[in-house]
């Protein structure tokens, strides 16, 4: 009796339960938020735009294989950089930078100018480094003082037209036009990684295709199949969903295998392809 009387106690006893551990506040929240970007990302229109974004990868942000021009510079329709180039004068007793082809009678020619960029890295077995600089070409020009000449151009290629000259001209005021360092490898290395993760992207956003390249493989797998195997899969397939294959009436939970409907006849291996 006392030993019945202790087992009913351990009985009684509460158990201890593991305390599960409580998630940290907004936790759940952004599990949700990640799920759903996941969602997202598995939807056409994300196909779309990570294929646009490598393309502009490929267009607008790619360093030049020979590392003679910078990747956000304009470009023109093939490619090709767009340089920016102007011809200095002087116009009024000034030394001015105006668009190429618009010289007004009484200017005189000083030389042409246009930006240059060179960049180089350490797989070119050189130290990395980046250059911005005016190039000045005065052969058969009027004498002139080269700081006032690059100051004019400088100033021409502040009131360009493209935001990214506007840009360029007050970087190159600012520096001395040379700057070595790890600007060049950063940037490239930060554009590999973002290409790396938005192809990744890109493949899971494909499994919007997928029910697609199913229905077309079946029909295809379908168009190439004989009279014979098309039936055995007919019956096959109306089976699994426990229809008889002669009529379609429903013949699950049958004692017999004979369809009560059309007195159509199954064999005991075809009973196993019924769900229960």
């Amino acid at each position: 009796m006392r030993q019945t009387h202790d087992n009913d106690d351990r009985r009684k006893r509460p158990s201890r339960r593991r305390r599960e551990p409580v998630p940290p506040p907004g936790h759940s929240r952004i599990r949700r938020l990640l799920r759903r970007a996941w969602r997202i990302a598995g939807t056409w229109p994300f196909t779309v735009a990570a294929i646009l974004l490598l393309w502009a990868n490929a267009r607008y942000l790619s360093v030049d294989a020979t590392g003679n021009w910078p990747a956000l510079a304009p470009r023109g329709n093939v490619g090709q950089p767009a340089v920016p180039s102007a011809m200095a004068v002087y116009r009024n007793g000034e030394i001015v930078c105006i668009d190429l082809d618009t010289e007004q009678p009484g200017d005189v020619a000083i030389g042409m100018l246009s930006y240059a960029y060179r960049a180089r890295s350490a797989a070119s077995g050189v130290v990395n480094f980046e250059m911005e600089e005016v190039l000045n070409s005065t052969i058969g020009g009027a004498a002139a003082d080269p700081a006032k000449v690059r100051a004019a151009y400088l100033a021409w290629l502040g009131a360009h037209k493209e935001p990214y000259w506007r840009r360029t001209a007050a970087r190159v005021s600012a520096s001395a036009g040379t700057s070595t360092g790890y600007s060049l490898r950063l940037f490239e290395m930060a554009r590999a990684v973002a290409v790396v993760l938005l192809l990744a992207l890109l493949v899971r956003s494909l499994a919007w295709t997928l029910p697609i390249l199913d229905a077309a493989g079946r029909a295809l797998s379908g168009a190439t199949l004989t009279p014979a195997e098309r039936a055995a899969l007919h019956r096959k397939k109306a089976l699994q969903k426990g229809q008889c294959p002669e009529c379609g009436y429903d013949i699950r939970r049958l004692p017999v295998r004979v369809c009560p409907e059309c007195a159509h006849r199954w064999s005991e291996r075809e009973a196993g392809l019924l769900p229960p």
